[in-house]
């Protein structure tokens, strides 16, 4: 129960900040950095800056979305150029296409459900490693606990369309690899759906504008 509870408030973390990736398990915020970072989100939110910079595959991105990018991977101690940032944000995008023209879709039932989880599994392991800078950032953002996870269930609604994504591509990829190992199985899951991702970046039409 911890591990799990550990795992899913990293998680929580990289979906806070309205940064949506794969639920692979990210570098943390260095403690000491939590609450100003909440703030910074804060800030953020409060900056209604729409103004439309990239789209990928017509799909709008934001001045607003770029900008709360590039925080996260800052705080993740990864490069956070203006080119990083793009190039994560278009993975973001032609997966979550990919995943509806494959039929996977996500209530938002499912999401709020998801939401409700992780923040009960955050208030009930507060001395998980990790719960405690969870917290302080979530103090930083000047919401609730409750508000806070609210607020967030929209992007939790698109991470996990990925996450369903990525455990489909793994179940054609264990159908059709029967003799791997184990070991290499596992290792082949990942670079199946890697280059699914390259595919469909290389595909994809982006515009940016100035």
């Amino acid at each position: 129960m911890k591990k799990r509870a550990s795992i899913i408030i990293i998680v929580f973390i990289c979906l806070a900040v309205v940064s949506i990736t794969y639920f692979n398990v990210p570098k943390s915020i260095g403690s000491s950095l939590n609450y100003e970072w909440g703030q910074k989100w804060k800030e953020l939110i409060s900056n209604n800056n729409d103004e439309i910079v990239m789209l990928v595959n017509e799909i709008p991105v934001t001045e607003k979305q770029l900008k709360s990018k590039m925080d996260f991977l800052a705080a993740q101690q990864v490069d956070a150029s203006e080119e990083a940032t793009r190039q994560a944000l278009i993975k973001q995008i032609v997966l979550r296409q990919e995943a509806e023209r494959r039929g996977i879709s996500v209530s938002l039932k499912e999401a709020e459900s998801f939401a409700e989880t992780i923040k009960n599994d955050l208030l009930t392991n507060q001395g998980t490693p990790g719960a405690k800078e969870t917290l302080e950032y979530i103090s930083g953002t000047g919401q609730t606990v409750d508000e806070f996870f609210k607020e967030a269930v929209p992007d939790y609604q698109k991470a996990l369309i990925i996450a369903k994504l990525r455990s489909q591509v793994a179940k054609e990829t264990s159908i059709r690899f029967k003799s791997l190992s184990q070991e290499e199985l596992e290792i082949k899951k990942r670079t199946e759906f890697k280059k699914l991702e390259q595919e469909l970046v290389e595909k994809a039409h982006v515009k940016i504008i100035e």
